[in-house]
């Protein structure tokens, strides 16, 4: 609680003497005022509830922190004077600043406050719960969170009973012409979520009838309060709320509710959208559209945007969503409301509500870190059980989904990079011959110009190919050295080759007499030239894909971190919004950067780096990473969609190798007609390139469903086109550099490119491949090699079509229905039922679906000690099998051998389940029905909990081997 002491402190001084316009009054101003502190003045309603309000967090947090749980009222006179001290300095501090009026009577309403804070101190639940208590069930961040709303809806809680405050009160209500929808909605999701967080466990069942009955109470009591505002929309919306509460409250479902209620809260922020639009100065002054209003109507908002963002991020917790997945979504969400504010010239765009967000999120992880509930014991039907919560530990990956495991070689990729560098190689190389060729209807000239597709084509691969073990290493959880080895992996993948070519372009150019600068060269060797157009094609022109690309690496991570905690209905969702999010702010940037007068536009990054934009068409613009962005989520969104279009398949039957057949060789017909034909122009939309959106969903079809077929993988997994593939990196790196060394060498002989184009393409391509094959064998494949040994990433398999004994989340499930193991069908029922119970909601499916035979499996999340999960991973490498197989062995080898009898002893203090502050890890095993029955029958004859069984099974497993061992 220290740390909270000294944040409030800090928040505290913030507030008092915001906005910190410091000036030196002279003597006799600074006389003047300082005579005026010590008279007693009337103050707003407003200033007397601040005023008090402000420092009761002071005198409780510092109670709490610096004071003993029995402390007496003499102990708390240091605390108290402190207070006072600290009160009366920032009181003198605002006699230097203008726009603040410091008196005495601010003072004493600080030190009520601080007395307040300290009689609620005293409460011996808050002592407890200071001590990190959890055993008083009432202490639980849904009760507190949920009682925000209706108190937000109740300030300033001053009771009155007057004729003319009732009129006021009612007057909009009875003479409202119009209902907003938006504010309808608004109320009615944040009354939905509120009772929801109050009614779930571990509250108490006795606030379940008071929670359902508060906005009727709240309602009736707002009439008497002072200055209550009560709309139509917030009586609509309360009533609806009771009304879906009473008959659909079971159907409610904790990830729904925190979508809803942070798109209610974008909407009321956003729409209705301006008719003529503008631009607001952003603000990026913490709390200053609080500080600077009606202090009253201000925190009645920061206790509304309090309840939200701590109810969303608390929900989505609740639904399984780790706390880092639901602090990034909802704080990008708030930043996006934020910029959209500022373009549409709506609102007070600032940065508060995304501090406010992020700063809610380490206050709930800090003061609840155990809050995700401990299962102790086979919970028939509680699947929703089986994410485990997000960094207690890592799960056994072959149990929690039912995705079979990456493949280290998807078929026919490997062609499709080498169709990728071709297309960039005929670009270069139709720029400098200037073909034109007609064949029929189509023109050639016209479609080698589009070879830069396969940039696109690139970037769709990079993202898909990197989105794969990523997303399936983040079923378990991702752990620092996962994200540390994917960087070292592909800084490996990209740096030597591209500092081979680079050094050695710029030895030539040395070599001319016409170097690159120092700052060119860094920018160039730290990936940053694309920021400045004197540098971006400098060197080498087709270096600025790399820039991009490194920067997606970058950027990886964090939307894998968040995509991973996600349900995967949701995954598949958010994944693919991201590529319309993506190319819409993109818009917003050129559309906004247009309007500007000024140019070139330049800006100091980090010493020596500088941002260098000339004008509205600027290389840095056209080729951003933001504007190319869209092209590796596609890949992305083409990952997380993979297993559901592996079931579609597989459902297909006969069929299933025929329909991606199909649509492969139709996708890539269409791909060719628009891009050698006028539909070219037709297909390119404004600030979008390659033709998007139409071509770069057909390259992703291809690349998603290339594996699946014959004919296109056999054609592309050829020998040849396979071994282009393989040095598709150092094509594309050294093609114009070989390019126009040939150009030079021919035009040395008397030789002109366009005369003799074929001799040039021989001579141009064999120079490209062999440089990129020496560097491939000599340079690139023994630093990958050497890295891949030190710095493993994500477990794959053999082959594409073997399944592995460890499952994965993101993989190519099986064709073969009936063939898939076991170890998926708990997840499976999972999905089902979820997406189940969203289609009751929604009023689509009346009655549940037909159980199928893979209900038979029961999804079991058991919760070991770091120590038992150690042994038992050593028992899953001497076995040969994943975790989850090696638990569930022991488990039917203890039921069928009557083992009951040898575990009856007490626990012991080694092997049982750790306490919920010890840090522990998660395995998840899937059992059949039946034997969990047996199970748990047993358990409860035992008196024992699962998790103790299974500890003191592997405690046992082990000590055999090593008694054995030493035997030996």
């Amino acid at each position: 609680m220290k740390a909270a002491f000294a944040i409030v402190c800090c928040l505290i001084a913030y507030g008092s003497l915001y906005p910190f316009g410091f000036a030196w009054p002279g003597i006799d101003g600074l006389t003047l005022r300082a005579a005026g502190l010590l008279n007693l003045v009337a103050t707003s309603r407003g200033d007397f509830i601040g005023n008090i309000g402000l420092f009761i967090p002071f005198g409780l947090t510092g109670a709490l922190a610096l004071l003993d749980s029995k402390w007496r009222p003499r102990a708390a006179m240091p605390l108290l004077l402190g207070g006072a001290g600290f009160a009366a300095a920032l009181q003198l501090l605002q006699l230097l600043l203008p726009s603040r009026a410091p008196s005495i009577t601010d003072l004493l309403l600080n030190l009520a406050g601080i007395i307040a804070g300290l009689i609620l101190a005293r409460h011996p639940r808050l002592s407890a719960f200071a001590e990190h208590d959890r055993s008083a069930p009432w202490i639980s961040p849904e009760l507190l969170i949920g009682a925000l709303w209706p108190l937000a809806l109740l300030i300033p809680m001053v009771p009155t009973i007057d004729a003319a405050n009732l009129q006021a009160v009612f007057k909009p209500v009875l003479t409202a012409r119009a209902l907003s929808i938006i504010d309808t909605a608004y109320y009615l999701i944040a009354w939905l979520a509120a009772m929801h967080l109050l009614t779930r466990p571990p509250t108490p069942s006795r606030y379940l009838i008071p929670a359902v009955l508060l906005p009727l109470a709240v309602l009736a009591v707002q009439p008497l309060i002072l200055q209550a505002r009560l709309t139509p929309a917030e009586v609509v919306g309360s009533l609806v709320a009771v009304g879906i509460w009473l008959f659909a409250y079971r159907r409610l479902d904790s990830a729904m509710l925190a979508i809803a209620l942070l798109l209610a809260v974008l909407a009321t922020n956003l729409l209705p959208l301006p008719t003529i639009g503008g631009h607001s100065s952003f603000s990026f002054v913490p709390f200053s559209g609080f500080l600077d209003g009606n202090m009253l109507l201000n925190s009645v908002a920061l206790f509304e945007k309090l309840f939200a963002y701590a109810a969303v991020l608390l929900l989505f917790r609740r639904a399984g969503i780790g706390m880092t997945a639901a602090t990034v979504v909802t704080v990008a969400a708030l930043a996006l409301q934020e910029a959209a504010q500022a373009y549409l010239g709506t609102g007070t765009p600032e940065i508060t509500d995304p501090l406010l967000a992020l700063g809610i999120a380490v206050l709930l992880m800090y003061i609840f870190p155990s809050h995700q509930p401990v299962t102790a014991r086979i919970q028939i039907g509680q699947q929703d059980a089986a994410t485990p919560p997000s960094g207690t530990g890592r799960t056994d990956s072959s149990a929690a989904t039912p995705r079979e495991q990456i493949t280290s070689h998807l078929p026919g990729l490997d062609g499709l990079r080498a169709v990728a560098a071709l297309g960039v190689f005929l670009v270069h190389y139709q720029q400098i011959v200037n073909l034109e060729l007609h064949v029929g209807p189509f023109d050639l000239d016209r479609w080698l110009t589009n070879g830069n597709t396969g940039v696109a084509l690139f970037f769709v691969l990079s993202g898909y190919l990197l989105s794969l073990p990523l997303l399936n290493a983040g079923s378990g959880g991702l752990r620092a050295q996962d994200l540390r080895n994917y960087l070292v992996r592909r800084l490996a993948r990209i740096v030597p080759a591209y500092y081979l070519c680079l050094f050695g372009l710029i030895a030539l150019a040395l070599a001319r007499g016409n170097p690159p600068s120092i700052n060119n060269t860094l920018s160039h060797m730290l990936f940053l030239y694309n920021f400045n157009d004197g540098q971006i094609f400098s060197i080498n022109p087709p270096f600025w894909t790399l820039a991009v690309e490194v920067q997606f690496y970058c950027l990886l991570p964090f939307i894998i971190l968040g995509l991973v905690q996600l349900p995967r209905p949701l995954t598949i969702i958010v994944a693919i919004a991201l590529v319309p999010i993506a190319q819409f702010l993109n818009q917003a940037v050129l559309t906004a950067l247009r309007s500007h007068a000024q140019w070139p536009m330049q800006s100091v990054l980090v010493w020596p780096f500088a941002l260098r934009i000339q004008g509205p068409d600027s290389p840095v613009l056209v080729y951003s990473t933001l504007g190319h962005l869209t092209f590796f989520l596609f890949g992305t969104a083409a990952a997380a969609t993979m297993p559901l279009i592996g079931k579609g398949l597989a459902g297909l039957g006969h069929l299933a190798k025929a329909v991606p057949e199909f649509l492969v060789w139709l996708s890539a017909l269409i791909i060719f007609i628009i891009l050698a034909t006028p539909l070219d122009d037709w297909a390119q939309q404004t600030d979008g390139r390659y033709n998007w959106p139409l071509v770069p969903l057909l390259l992703t079809s291809i690349v998603i469903l290339t594996p699946y077929t014959r004919g296109a993988a056999r054609l592309l997994e050829w020998t040849p086109l396979r071994m282009l593939g393989l040095i598709s990196y150092g094509i594309y790196l050294f093609h114009l550099p070989v390019q126009k060394a040939s150009r030079s060498g021919l035009s040395r002989l008397g030789l002109d490119t366009q005369d003799h184009p074929l001799l040039f393409a021989g001579v141009a391509f064999t120079g490209t491949l062999l440089l990129s094959f020496l560097s491939y064998r000599l340079l690139e494949q023994p630093i990958r090699r050497w890295v891949h040994a030190r710095f493993r990433g994500p477990a794959v398999a053999e082959t594409p079509r073997r399944r592995s004994a460890a499952g994965a989340r993101w993989t190519y499930p099986s064709q073969d229905k009936a063939s898939r193991p076991p170890e998926h069908a708990g997840a499976d029922t999972v999905f089902q039922e979820r997406v189940s119970a969203l289609l009751r909601l929604f009023g689509l499916r009346r009655e549940p679906r037909r159980p199928s035979r893979q209900r038979s499996w029961l999804q079991v999340r058991i919760r070991l000690s770091e120590r038992n999960w150690a042994s038992l991973q050593g028992l899953a490498e001497q076995q040969d099998a994943s975790p989850s197989r090696v638990v569930r062995r022991m488990l039917d080898q203890w039921l069928e051998g009557r083992g009951a009898d040898e575990h009856q002893q007490t626990p012991r203090t080694d092997c049982a389940s750790p306490a919920p502050t010890v840090p522990a890890c998660w395995c998840v095993v899937n059992l059949r029905r039946s034997r969990a029955a047996a199970i748990e029958a047993q358990l409860e004859h035992l008196g024992v909990d699962l998790e103790y069984l299974v500890a003191q099974i592997i405690e046992e497993q082990l000590s055999r081997a090593e008694t054995s061992s030493r035997r030996g």
